[in-house]
């Protein structure tokens, strides 16, 4: 490999490096948001159907 090659392999991959693990963090992080949704979905769901029960009693 030229010189002017390998001076831009180890830049190179790291930038890689950097970009996929910030792909990968925004991937978790838009995970546990969809998981945060559904839980406060659920629960409303759930907090529904109890004061139904309640105000039938």
């Amino acid at each position: 490999m030229p010189i002017i090659m390998k001076s831009y392999v180890i830049p190179v991959c790291a930038l890689l490096v950097g970009v996929l693990g910030y792909y990968v963090y925004k991937q978790s992080e838009n995970r546990r948001q969809q998981e945060i949704s559904r839980i406060i979905t659920d629960a409303k769901i759930s907090l529904q159907a109890i004061e139904g029960k309640h105000i039938r009693h």
